[in-house]
Parts: structure tokens; C-alpha cells; sequence
């Protein structure tokens, strides 16, 4: 199917979905060149979801998005995790519903009294295991189901007699189970398993069971065939595809279905029940657990695939649409059946410390890059962006882009596009990456630099020599042993970041598929791709399969690494220890016991090229002595490091996508096995309007067979360098050299000229709460010198730490539940306005205040019907003009709220829009007059501490005298916003990411004097939360 290279959001459907709304909102999409969306329902939708109303809106924005060529994608839940249908299957069917399995182990001594309490459950084993010579006698037990009985933990007293004779009552409830047992002679250790429905799951309470195909086939049924219904016509044209969503097996302490037992048994012919407590079993030296463990686990995963993946695959692929998303990633096989599989990844902002390769299978791109690849799918995705928090700017999201890119993801689901950020929605998983934020309007030169960026590389052939194998089933077997899965995890991860940090690109194969290699003239091949090297990491077992073709490519001569551990557990009917030994002639579980002790291990040539390396550290140094990199990076700075560089191969030409993920300038050189004469040109590619080709002068190196060229890099600066072929039948002339150029610094430490495009807000983000009891017979009045600050009336409490009256709602024989009582809730604060304004607006948003409310200013009250619709910030927004009541001094503002829910309260800061300034003075807020001049930047210092738009800077300079050539105008201090530069009110350009660099012709700078103008970008962090995010350290601050 043909699917452009644009980015698709997930769209938020998460208020009142007006046609015209929706209408403008992808107009906006398209003009910023978004190249479509996923439909989201979301919390806060205010339309029946699947109802006939919600595919009426549906139908609307996949015929706005036809007007402009956009893509539609659905989405198959509302909110998440997807599978449930909102709760509808449940509804339908309860017996769908998911089970927990939990269990209790305990150590007993000989004559020692056991009492044990359990939940009220399903008890599936109940077991005794002798202990001899410390370790468990598995075919020694005593059974225990019939010392367990029922209990009841709650006592209850009720005044609701049946006669007038007696009215008190007594009851019992909270029943549980417990197992009383007397320990006979011996050391003994008792495993209790039982299972009980899931409750308390987000949104819906409960979920399915993912694992039972009945759940899953409903699932299908209320979900995918109402969209097949109404929009079955838009499938495989403007409907390309379905998103699911996070779900994965539920888990407890193991993933758990009911209908395991019955399947273990048809696929093992054992009884699942009974090998529970050696699935636990925490000895990873324990042959017949390990092998039971694999079990276990691979049926989990099998019936998963079987279950969900299998059955929406199928349906989307009769119904033309390609089945996407991102959830757990059990094992990379599982992604074959995804036509688009996905990752979670990229919450992070540009100077952290990237995450770039994660312990966590599902935020590693390269575990979907390469599962993409060998199993030929579309694209990877990634959905990414959410938690950042408001704070987010265009160099976050294309610094995260970058890396990702780096590692083969090329489909992008930002986390999110909200229809609307009112009231407690834009708390939502922060931020939404749309026109909420004052840089979208630039957003159009991150999507071109998107689209360009992995259109072009998909083009192109990735090189890559090394496979790298996944040691899940290592991690399914040591899985009770938390610090040896941990350390098995971590080197894994340790190994991906050493071979990117040495830019040698790699592929994670699954075991499934490491089968399917063979030797040819002592390289790797898998079908018609070569590869060098195959790297095992360190692991504690090995399908026998892939054990077996290991094997035989070390006996033909592969050049083959183990690292750290070899495989010393039998989870196949086959004793993988025993062969080591007599081929590789060491013990794999001396090695193992070593390994997970933290002992010292030696590099060792086994056989042929197959090495053992001990120290992961050292794997750096010996893949440069057995393995000639394509790519090699060398700094001017001997410890220097950090740029990241990903090769690819097409008949004229090369591509090198570098990036400098750190925030650091790095210079380095970068040596391309080429031989003198074989590249005859070098430049970097425009990847936006707002670059231009640079040529790159190289070198050639008769010696070592390789060119080379220089490479400066700002921090999160990346580049895509093109390495054209003498093969090439394009002209090869160079670009004609540029003028010549001299530098500029912009002085921002200095004092500018400044204004700002719209209105100033005061944010009024913290209230002192009085609340009024008013009941038939008393009144109470509850209050707190603890400040509040927007949220609902329940969390306000108890930030405050008011004691309120209770209330309780009673049910015969059952013990009473404490309910919150009806009140009034008092909100006051004060503001002082120091200087007249032509005009002053109160603004709240639509969903800012919940229950019934009213405004009082000075005394005046101000109804919710006194507010006009008006856009300051959303178009959402209410406000009233506040002009006339405004004065000078004090302003009393006070908010009284009738609550009769526990979310109802004010939920949102109240702001005041004026052209006045605002000030902090002595821990209150002051509107003055707003400052003309100011610094670069210090918007507290400058009266506009919570503004989100643009500002503008405007200086006059004194040129120095020019040469007739090229003048680079540069920014060099720590900014991260969108800076467009203004040259005597001519637009230079716009950088939305480092580096800030303009070139302007000397020709624009003729006059000694010259207008100089940054328009700079906020995000809307200081206008939504009040707070500023400290650009070295990422610490939040409250303004």
C-alpha cells in the first residue's frame, strides 16, 4: 500500500467534535504538512463513541482529508489499551474477563503452626515441598488444598431491624481464605497459587483476557466491523490502516490466562498447574525448571500471536488495511504479524542523556527497525513525544527524531494532536504538538525536514555487517531472578550502545530466524544479504535450532562472538552444555556460574574465528581486529566521542545520516573505505527550504585504501552527507564556491528592543479554598493557610489538608462506604494593577470550572452566561471585559463553586489579558506597565512571564566594514525556541534547531547602520502550568 513519508499524529478526539472544527483543525494539518492522523478517541469526548453520531464525524474528517490527499488511520479503542471496545466486551461477556495469578511461598520448620491469609480466589495448588540438601524435592510434597477454608475479616454493625422490638445488627464481610496447617518433620516449602478477576484497571476497572481468541474475535466484532459498517468504502483509499495499542497478556507476577492450563497440556502433555512452582523457581542452575520456564513462556507468547496479532492481521488484511501499533514486544518474532510494527520511544528532552538504546524491548527502535526489515514490512513506527510536558520545543522533537531515524524508524505517531487542551485535558499525557503550541506555525519546516530525510534513506540500502542476537529466551528463564535477568537485559543493551557508539550498524535477529543463515566463503548470509559477523550476547540458553546453525557456521569458518555467558540450560530436548564442552572444549556452566557471580572472565579464541570476550568493554577492541568498518569516526580530542553515523548504498551514490545527539560542539573526521578516485564529489543534502548544498572537501589515502573529510558539529546538529560515485552518470562538477564569508555573533546579552504580538496574561494559579458545609440543622466552614491550586476539589483537599465532615451511604448487610458530602468551595486571591490598560479581559476556558459557579471581581459578580466565546490562547476560550471594574491598587477575585462530585471544583488557572506588564513583587503579582527594552529571553525580568507566543527583538548595529561576500550571522548561546532574523524587515529565515546560523549577502548590510530583528517562539509551559524548565539541569521551577 502506498503510504507517504510524512508524520502522522495521533489526533486527540477529546471534546465536543464540531464539523467545522474538525474541518479547520486539518486544514491546519495540511497546511503544516502533517500527511495525516490517527483518529483517537480520547478522554473528554463529548459524542457516544462508535454511535452513529461518532462515524458521522468520522465521515466528516476523512472527506476534509480527501480535499487536501491526507491519510486517515483509525484507531481501535477508546481511550487504551485496545481490545475492549470501551468495555463493551465485557459488558457482552464477563466470563472475557481477565484473571490475575498470584501465589505465596513461604519456608517452614519442622512442628512449626502455619496460618496463612489469602484473598478470596480461585486456589489453584496448594503444595508442601520437602527441602533436602538446600534444594527442593520436587516429587516430595504434601497436598494443602484441604487445610484451607474461608474466613471473614470485617465486622459490620447496622440500626435497620426487620420489627420495632430490635433495630441493631450484626454482620460480617471482607471474606478471604486461609490455610492452617501443622508443619510435620523435615524443612519444607510451602507454594500457594490462586487466581482472582483483575480490578482496578485504568478506565474500564477490568480488561480482557488478549490470550482467549473468543475475547479477541468480539473485540473485532464491536470495534473493527462497526467501522466496516459505516467507512468499509474508505478502506485501503483514504483509510490506510488501524492502530492497536499497548496490550499485551495481563500480568501479575506472570502473565496469566485460564485458558493456559488446558493448551499447556495439548502442546507439552504436562499439567501447568503442577509445574507452577517450578515456573517460579529462582534456580537458574535447575535444568528441569529452565526447560519448564522456556515452556511456559513460549506458549504465553505463541497463544498471544495466535490470539490477538493473527486475528486482527487477518481481518485488516480482508478488509484492506494494514494492521499497526505499538505494544509490549514479547519477542521480536511476534512483530512478523504487524504490517507495520512499532515502538513507544522519545520522551525525552534535546540535553538529557539520550535514551537511545532502552533495556525495554518496546521503546528499542532497533528491535522494530529489524524486525521490519527481516520480515519485509512497510515502515517502523515509532509514537513518541508524550510526558515531555508542554515544555516541548522543535528542537526536542527533531533531535528525537534523529535518533530514531538513526536506528530505522521511519514512521512517525506524535503523541498527540489535541482537538482541545481544555480544563484537565491538557494534562493528558503532555504536551499536544499542535496549535496550542506559539512554534506551530513553523511547523512545516520539521515535517519537510521529516518527510525528506526518510524518503531519501529509504531509497537506499542500509548497510549493514553484524547480526546481533535476541537472548529473550534467556530472560524468560531467569525471569524470578531479578539480578540476573537485570544484568543479562543491561549487557544486551550495553552491546547496541558500544556497536552504535562505534558506528557499526547492526540488526537484532530473532532465534526463529538465525536458522535460516548460511556460510558462504567463510561469511554470513542471510537469503541474498552478507553479513561479517554474528555476535551472541551473553545468554544462559539457546533454541536448538539456532544453537545448531551457530555451530556450523563457527565450523565453516564465520567469524562468530560470544560474550559474557555461554548457553548452559536444556530448555529443548537436547543438552546444549554437554555439546559445548566437547566442541568448544570449556564448561558453559562454570562460565554461567562466573558470569553471574561478577567474576572476572578472559577473551578466548575458541575455534576457527569464533572468540569469547569476557569484559563487554572490550568488544570495541576486538571487532576492530577481526572486522574492517565501513564507517570509521576519528576526533581531534583522543577521549572525544559521541557522534552517531548510520551508511547507505545506492548504484551512484552513498548517504551518511550523522547526528551529534550530545550537547557538546564535536569536530571529527570521517574515513569511508573508498579508494582515490572512486568518490569525486561530497556534500551535504538540503533537508529543508531553509538549507542549501555545502560542499565538503575530502581526502584520499593511498595507504589505507580510504577518504576522509573534516565535520564540525553544534550540539544536536546532524547532517546527511552525500557521497557521489565516479559511476554516477549526473554531472559531477562542483558547485561553484561560495563568496567568502565572515562571521557575525548576535549580541543577546545585551539590551534589545522588545514586543510581543498579542495580549499579556496574568495566570492566577493559586487560591486560597474555604469550604461551606451548609447542612438542615448546622453550618461548618472548613479552610486550610495551605494555598491551592487548580484541580479537582478532591486532590485540592488534600493538598490543603482540610478535615471535612463525612458522609456515609450504607447498603443492607454490607459495611458503609464514606461518600463526599454537597458543599460550597470558596476560591480567593488578589492581584494589584499598578498602571491603567486600554483593556482588561477574565479568561477561562470552557471546562476550566466544573459544577455550578460564579465570579465575583471586587464585589461584582460576573455570571457563566456574562462570558462571550473569544480566542485568546484556544478557540475555546471565555472571557469578559473586566475593563470598567478594574482598579487601581488591590482587585479582590473570588470563585464559588457548588460541589456535588469529587471532579468538580476549579480545574484550571483564571487568567488576566491586558497590555500591562506583569510583575512579581514581594510573592504577589503586579500589572505595570510593560517594558519597551529588555533582555534576550528573561521574560519574568521583562513583564511577560506567562506569555506563549512570539516576541520580537529588535536592535539597531553598527556594521564593521564589509568586503563584498557573505556575512554568517550566528547565535551561540543556549537558546532552543523557533528564531526567525529580520534584516531591515526582510526575512532571512527561521531555525527552529540548532545550529542558528543565517548567511546574509553583504549586499542586505550595505548602510553602516542595520535593523536587526528576532522573532522568537515560547512554548506553553509558562502560560499552562506557571512553571520554566531550567535549560542545563531540566529542573522544573514554578514562575
Amino acid at each position: 500500500m502506498d503510504i507517504n513519508f510524512k508524520i502522522k499524529p495521533f489526533w486527540f478526539w477529546n471534546g465536543k467534535m464540531e464539523n467545522d472544527e474538525i474541518a479547520e483543525q486539518i486544514k491546519e494539518m495540511h497546511e503544516k504538512g502533517i500527511g495525516g492522523f490517527f483518529i483517537h478517541p480520547r478522554q473528554g469526548l463529548e459524542i457516544p463513541y462508535l454511535s452513529h453520531e461518532w462515524f458521522e464525524k468520522v465521515s466528516v474528517a476523512i472527506e476534509c482529508a480527501k480535499k487536501y490527499n491526507m491519510e486517515v488511520w483509525l484507531y481501535d479503542e477508546y481511550p487504551y489499551p485496545s481490545g475492549i471496545s470501551a468495555g463493551e466486551v465485557i459488558a457482552q461477556h464477563p466470563e472475557f474477563q481477565a484473571f490475575i495469578l498470584d501465589y505465596k511461598v513461604f519456608e517452614a520448620k519442622e512442628n512449626e503452626d502455619i496460618y496463612i491469609e489469602l484473598p478470596m480466589s480461585e486456589i489453584l495448588l496448594a503444595r508442601a515441598y520437602k527441602i533436602g540438601n538446600c534444594s527442593i524435592l520436587w516429587n516430595e510434597y504434601v497436598e494443602l488444598m484441604d487445610n484451607i477454608g474461608v474466613i471473614y475479616k470485617e465486622h459490620i454493625y447496622q440500626e435497620s431491624g426487620l420489627t420495632f422490638y430490635n433495630r441493631k445488627r450484626y454482620f460480617v464481610g471482607d471474606g478471604a481464605k486461609a490455610l492452617k496447617w501443622k508443619v510435620p518433620k523435615g524443612e519444607w516449602k510451602i507454594f500457594l497459587f490462586y487466581q482472582y478477576p483483575l480490578k482496578n484497571f485504568k478506565y474500564f476497572g477490568t480488561f480482557i483476557d488478549p490470550l482467549n481468541k473468543d475475547a479477541v474475535r468480539l473485540f473485532i466484532q464491536t470495534t473493527h466491523e462497526k467501522y466496516k459498517k459505516y467507512l468499509g468504502h474508505e478502506f485501503g483509499k483514504t483509510i490506510k490502516g488501524i492502530f492497536t495499542d499497548e496490550t499485551a497478556p495481563v500480568a501479575g507476577k506472570l502473565p496469566w490466562s485460564k485458558v493456559l492450563p488446558k493448551l499447556f497440556e495439548q502442546t507439552y502433555g504436562e499439567n501447568l498447574i503442577e509445574k507452577l512452582p517450578q515456573i517460579i523457581c529462582t534456580d537458574i542452575f535447575d535444568t528441569a525448571c529452565s526447560k519448564i520456564k522456556y515452556q511456559f513462556w513460549k506458549l504465553v507468547v505463541d497463544t498471544f500471536i495466535e490470539s490477538y496479532d493473527k486475528q486482527i492481521l487477518e481481518w485488516c488484511h480482508q478488509n484492506n488495511l494494514l494492521y499497526v501499533g505499538e505494544k509490549p514486544i514479547l519477542r521480536s518474532s511476534q512483530l512478523a504479524f504487524m504490517d507495520i510494527p512499532g515502538i513507544d520511544a522519545g520522551h525525552q528532552k534535546a540535553g538529557d542523556i539520550p535514551q537511545i538504546v532502552s533495556e525495554n524491548y518496546r521503546a528499542n527502535p532497533k528491535i522494530a527497525s529489524s524486525a521490519a526489515h527481516f520480515y519485509k514490512k512497510e515502515r517502523a513506527l515509532c509514537e513518541c513525544f508524550h510526558s515531555i510536558g508542554w515544555s516541548m520545543t522543535m528542537q526536542d522533537m527533531k533531535w528525537i527524531f534523529d535518533w530514531l531515524i538513526l536506528q530505522g524508524i521511519d514512521m512517525f505517531v506524535p503523541h498527540a494532536f489535541y482537538y482541545s487542551a481544555d480544563g484537565l485535558k491538557k494534562h493528558d499525557a503532555p504536551p499536544s504538538a499542535f496549535f496550542q503550541m506559539p512554534w506551530w506555525k513553523h511547523q512545516k519546516i520539521l515535517s519537510e525536514y521529516v518527510e525528506n530525510v526518510t524518503k531519501m534513506l529509504k531509497n537506499c540500502k542500509r548497510k549493514v555487517d553484524v547480526l546481533l542476537v535476541d537472548p529473550i529466551t534467556s530472560q524468560w528463564t531467569c525471569f524470578n531472578e531479578r539480578e540476573i535477568k537485570e544484568k543479562i537485559s543491561k549487557d544486551f543493551c550495553r552491546i547496541q550502545q558500544i556497536l552504535l557508539e562505534e558506528n557499526v550498524d547492526y540488526y537484532v535477529i530473532d532465534q526463529s530466524l538465525v536458522k535460516n543463515l548460511k556460510c558462504i566463503n567463510q561469511k554470513i548470509y542471510y537469503e541474498n544479504e552478507k553479513f561479517e559477523l554474528l555476535i551472541i550476547p551473553p545468554v544462559t540458553n539457546l533454541e536448538k535450532e539456532a544453537y545448531t546453525k551457530i555451530k556450523e557456521l563457527i565450523l565453516n569458518g564465520c567469524k562468530i562472538i560470544f560474550i559474557g555467558c555461554l548457553p548452559f540450560q536444556n530448555i529443548e530436548d537436547f543438552d546444549v552444555a554437554k555439546d559445548i564442552s566437547n566442541f568448544l572444549g570449556v564448561n558453559p556452566m562454570d562460565i554461567a556460574k562466573a558470569y553471574t557471580a561478577g567474576s572476572k572472565l578472559n577473551n578466548t579464541v575458541f575455534l576457527n574465528s569464533c572468540i569469547f570476550i569476557g569484559n563487554i568493554e572490550d568488544l570495541a577492541t576486538k571487532i576492530d581486529e577481526i572486522y574492517e568498518k565501513s564507517v570509521v569516526i576519528s576526533y581531534e580530542s583522543f577521549n572525544d566521542h559521541g557522534i552517531l553515523c548510520a551508511y547507505f548504498e545506492d548504484v551512484d551514490h552513498d548517504l551518511l545520516f550523522i547526528i551529534n545527539p550530545t550537547k557538546e560542539k564535536k569536530s571529527c573526521k570521517i574515513h569511508v573505505g573508498y579508494k582515490a578516485g572512486e568518490i569525486i564529489r561530497i556534500y551535504s543534502v538540503p533537508l529543508t527550504l531553509q538549507d542549501s548544498e555545502e560542499e565538503i572537501n575530502f581526502e584520499n589515502s593511498l595507504e589505507k585504501k580510504q577518504m576522509a573529510f573534516s565535520m564540525n558539529f553544534e550540539p544536536f546538529q546532524s547532517y546527511l552527507i552525500k557521497l557521489e560515485k565516479s559511476s554516477s552518470k549526473k554531472n559531477h562538477n562542483k558547485k561553484n564556491i561560495e563568496k567568502r564569508v565572515s562571521q557575525y555573533k548576535i549580541p543577546l546579552a545585551t539590551v534589545w528592543e522588545f514586543s510581543i504580538e498579542s495580549l499579556n496574561p496574568l495566570r492566577l494559579g493559586r487560591w486560597n479554598l474555604k469550604l461551606n458545609f451548609n447542612n438542615e440543622n448546622e453550618q461548618y466552614l472548613a479552610s486550610s493557610k495551605i494555598p491551592v491550586t487548580p484541580k479537582p476539589i478532591i486532590d485540592q483537599i488534600e493538598e490543603a489538608k482540610i478535615a471535612i465532615p463525612l458522609k456515609t451511604k450504607s447498603f443492607f448487610g454490607c459495611p458503609k462506604e464514606i461518600t463526599l458530602p454537597s458543599f460550597e468551595a470558596i476560591y480567593t486571591t488578589s492581584f494589584f494593577v499598578d498602571a491603567a490598560s486600554q483593556k482588561f479581559w477574565l479568561v477561562i476556558e470552557d471546562e476550566g470550572i466544573k459544577g455550578e459557579w460564579v465570579v465575583l471581581l471586587n464585589n461584582h459578580t460576573i455570571l457563566p452566561r456574562d462570558f462571550i466565546l473569544k480566542r485568546f490562547y484556544s478557540h475555546t476560550n471565555l472571557a469578559y471585559d473586566i475593563s470598567n471594574l478594574i482598579k487601581l491598587g488591590e482587585n479582590q477575585l473570588c470563585v464559588c463553586v457548588k460541589i456535588s462530585r469529587s471532579f468538580d471544583g476549579l480545574l484550571t488557572p483564571i487568567y488576566i489579558f491586558s497590555t500591562a506588564g506583569v510583575f512579581k513583587v514581594d510573592d504577589s503579582w503586579h500589572m505595570g506597565k510593560l517594558p519597551t527594552q529588555g533582555y534576550f529571553g528573561k521574560d519574568l525580568e521583562n513583564g511577560i512571564p506567562f506569555y506563549a507566543g512570539f516576541v520580537k527583538y529588535e536592535k539597531e548595529l553598527q556594521m564593521p566594514s564589509l568586503e563584498s561576500g557573505i556575512v554568517e550571522f550566528f547565535i551561540e548561546d543556549n537558546v532552543d525556541q523557533c528564531v526567525s532574523l529580520y534584516i531591515n524587515n526582510e526575512l532571512i529565515g527561521t531555525r527552529c534547531w540548532q545550529p542558528y546560523r543565517w548567511k546574509v549577502d553583504s549586499d542586505l548590510l550595505s548602510s553602516k547602520k542595520v535593523k536587526l530583528t528576532l522573532e522568537v517562539s515560547t512554548s506553553s509551559l509558562q502560560l499552562f502550568e506557571g512553571e520554566i524548565i531550567e535549560p542545563i539541569t531540566h529542573k522544573i521551577k514554578t514562575i
